[in-house]
């Protein structure tokens, strides 16, 4: 069980780790644009040099600063790579330069991300509870996933809207 000090002790862990995250998270498109285009190696390569990394920094971090060094060797192990693989798999890949992977992959998610952010915002001191928390994560995607529909091209709304159409089909079969 959580004791009294979790919520003091555990703020830059879990900075940490969202941070990490958010890194990680960076690089997914270039993983399943690798994956899917038959060229793991790319992929391989990053999730190597990731893990090399955070072990390297656990080892090293972790004797000294505890779960704060252990989140941090995880923060770094995922934001070390990502730029140089996302360059690599942009241009090898797709022809694109880092201005044109920015627009055309990271923008919306961000955009719809800010979006989040902003509608959320207000209300992140009334998460008390676990209800209240549930409750806020419903928000929280229905004003993700709504702004994300919002700023999708036509092509992407068309293609969700078959996807959608042949979920429910398949419902009432």
């Amino acid at each position: 069980l959580l004791r009294a000090d979790f919520s003091e002790r555990g703020v830059w862990p879990l900075r940490l780790l969202a941070l990490g995250y958010f890194f990680h998270m960076l690089g997914a498109m270039p993983t399943t644009a690798s994956s899917g285009r038959g060229r793991p190696g790319f992929v391989l390569a990053y999730k190597a040099a990731q893990a090399l990394l955070c072990m390297a920094g656990w080892a090293l971090f972790i004797p000294r600063w505890g779960i704060v060094g252990a989140a941090a060797a995880f923060a770094l192990g995922q934001a070390l790579p990502c730029a140089p693989y996302v360059l690599v798999v942009g241009r090898r890949l797709f022809g694109m330069t880092p201005l044109e992977y920015a627009g055309a992959v990271v923008l919306r998610p961000v955009a719809a991300g800010t979006v989040l952010l902003l509608a959320l915002w207000p209300w992140r001191e009334s998460a008390t509870g676990w209800a209240p928390l549930a409750g806020l994560c419903a928000l929280a995607s229905a004003a993700y996933y709504g702004a994300g529909f919002f700023i999708l091209g036509e092509p992407e709304r068309v293609t969700l809207r078959r996807m959608r159409a042949a979920f429910a089909a398949r419902l009432e079969s």
